[in-house]
């Protein structure tokens, strides 16, 4: 997942933008942490993404939970991409807030998940996320691709921004 500081805040990470930084800072000096930075390029944000170390952190608090392929393993290219790539996640945050809002009209969880939630989101693809390896000689599983990728025959695929399931459990 990549966020932006403004990401960070929206997600309710930390009210104060001068303690997110101390705390982004901190992650990355501990090398948790990637920092994108677009040095010279106007109105782009720094976008922050879970390094190697990170995910294997995570992997030894959470368990099975955490997948290790969650980190990017590469950011090129990344900057052509910023503006669509920013607004994806946006999305999505949008998404989990509005199902949070539902699954608690009256706000009384406050923050906590409850034990009983009505809506989910159990899959959220996004066009960058990728599936396959980048070396084999299988051709069924050759090359890197979209997760979102909908092949329609054998020549022809379209790949959506997002594919996801909402599971409504009423």
């Amino acid at each position: 997942m990549y966020l932006t500081n403004t990401q960070f805040q929206r997600l309710g990470v930390s009210r104060s933008a001068r303690s997110l930084n101390a705390l982004l800072n901190d992650l990355e000096r501990r090398k948790l942490i990637r920092a994108i930075r677009f040095d010279g390029v106007p109105r782009r944000e720094t976008f922050y993404c879970l390094a190697e170390r990170g995910a294997s952190w995570l992997e030894v608090e959470m368990g099975n939970e955490v997948k290790l392929s969650l980190y990017p393993k590469s950011t090129r290219g990344f900057d052509r991409d910023f503006f669509h790539r920013k607004l994806t996640v946006d999305f999505h945050i949008a998404l989990v807030k509005w199902i949070r809002k539902k699954n608690d009209p009256l706000g009384q969880e406050q923050g906590h998940r409850s034990r009983h939630q009505p809506l989910s989101l159990p899959v959220f693809d996004r066009y960058f996320d990728v599936t396959g390896a980048n070396r084999t000689h299988d051709p069924i599983r050759s090359r890197l691709a979209a997760k979102t990728r909908v092949l329609i025959d054998r020549k022809r695929k379209v790949i959506p921004d997002v594919n996801f399931v909402m599971a409504d459990r009423r």
